[in-house]
């Protein structure tokens, strides 16, 4: 239920995106409900980052904008390739622009009465938290990364490196000073207490979807319809759709659809997306001789339904790690779920959506026979039973519509 008092609210996420952007589109559709609610609401992004479309430099120190009708500030950030020390400087410029640049953004928003400081990474805390106490201001920290463990068990950094250890001192600080802490991870809560949290502080808000933009979706491009249409009939379309970087552990799909092409399982996959590995796993597939796989270029926001309705089945991968343990919430799973299509996780949180939903099979991560066994259990159910998993997953997302969530996030206002 909306808020009788319209509140200014700043949702601070660094690679905030929009469906004409590029990812990330968590922050674009809460601000956008908030705003419906009444609330004078902005999301506060990097100009520059790698999950837009097309980057490009911002000449402006201090941009605001309407993008998607949104309502949107964004800050001059340095260009960066790749996961060097570019990126970190890139980092620290979105986080250092609070600070020189609080002026302008309070003179573009008006006073916030929110911040919601997203953990994209939690340079910026910080800063904002001081900003916070200078407007009194409700202070929000939303984990959607468990920083620094993430980087620990996914990247094996030292628990002494000087990065982990400054990260770990941020992450307690926002643990103990915030007002709430929203995490998409329904089972973060014990590892948070552990390092300071209060539990009335905690609320889980998964990731959701928007029903709205799902009727407005986009036809595909040509050349991914064509790849679709000149498949064999009789051929089980597997797809994917979504980065293709360390975390998403493509690699291990690729070596599945190996043993499912020795098998002659006729299933093929389409790989949708792009990534800083992806020329690394069409060598991988190359190398190995597959006539099973098509990779095509990313899509915009808006034509992933209509490439999602094509398929007979979704593909979401994970590293072998702990931080799963914790939960997952990628946007990916909510709009594989409203294709009304079963889904094959490998990985993640053994006790998840999927499971939760009984939309689909799940296996070990890193586990290529496993996966390709997974996947012809799923080619051969028959397709009424297809339909009913399918159906279950679409039921599910149901009930989390961005526009339910916001509710569940202007309570806290």
């Amino acid at each position: 239920m909306p808020n009788s008092q319209p509140k200014t609210i700043w949702y601070c996420h660094h690679y905030a995106g929009a469906p004409s952007l590029g990812m990330s589109y968590r922050p674009y559709y809460f601000t956008k409900e908030l705003c419906k609610q009444g609330h004078n609401a902005y999301v506060v992004s990097a100009a520059y980052h790698h999950l837009l479309l097309d980057p490009k430099k911002q000449k402006k120190k201090v941009l605001k904008q309407t993008i998607d009708d949104v309502p949107f500030i964004t800050l001059r950030t340095r260009p960066y390739q790749g996961n060097g020390l570019s990126r970190i400087l890139n980092m620290i410029d979105y986080a250092r622009d609070f600070k020189t640049q609080q002026k302008k953004i309070v003179a573009l928003t008006g006073k916030p009465d929110v911040i919601i400081v997203s953990s994209a990474h939690p340079f910026h805390f910080k800063i904002l938290r001081k900003i916070a106490k200078t407007y009194n201001a409700k202070l929000i920290f939303e984990v959607r990364d468990l920083w620094p463990l993430s980087l620990q068990l996914l990247l094996n950094k030292s628990n002494l490196h000087p990065l982990i250890l400054y990260l770990s001192y941020l992450e307690k600080k926002a643990y103990q000073n915030s007002d709430y802490v929203v995490s998409v991870l329904r089972n973060s809560l014990g590892y948070m207490k552990n390092k300071g949290l209060s539990e009335e502080k905690f609320r889980y808000i998964p990731n959701g979807i928007s029903l709205v933009e799902l009727r407005k979706s986009e036809n595909l491009p040509t050349l991914h319809w064509k790849s679709i249409e000149n498949l064999d009939s009789k051929q089980f379309k597997l797809g994917y759709a979504g980065a293709l970087g360390e975390p998403n552990a493509m690699n291990y799909l690729i070596d599945a659809m190996n043993v499912l092409l020795q098998k002659k399982v006729p299933v093929h996959l389409f790989i949708v997306g792009e990534g800083l590995l992806k020329n690394q796993l069409i060598k991988q597939s190359e190398k190995l001789g597959l006539t099973n796989i098509t990779f095509l270029p990313r899509i915009s926001k808006k034509a992933i339904p209509t490439f999602l309705d094509q398929m007979d089945a979704l593909y979401l991968g994970w590293q072998p790690s702990e931080i799963y343990q914790y939960g997952v919430s990628p946007n990916k799973l909510f709009d594989y779920m409203a294709s009304g299509k079963p889904i094959i996780e490998s990985g993640g949180d053994q006790n998840g959506i999927i499971q939760e939903a009984k939309c689909g099979f799940q296996c070990e991560a890193g586990k290529p026979t496993q996966i390709a066994n997974m996947i012809e259990q799923l080619y051969l159910l028959p397709k009424d039973e297809k339909i009913k998993m399918g159906d279950k997953g679409r039921n599910y997302v149901l009930l989390h519509d961005y526009s339910r969530l916001a509710n569940q996030y202007s309570a806290l206002f």
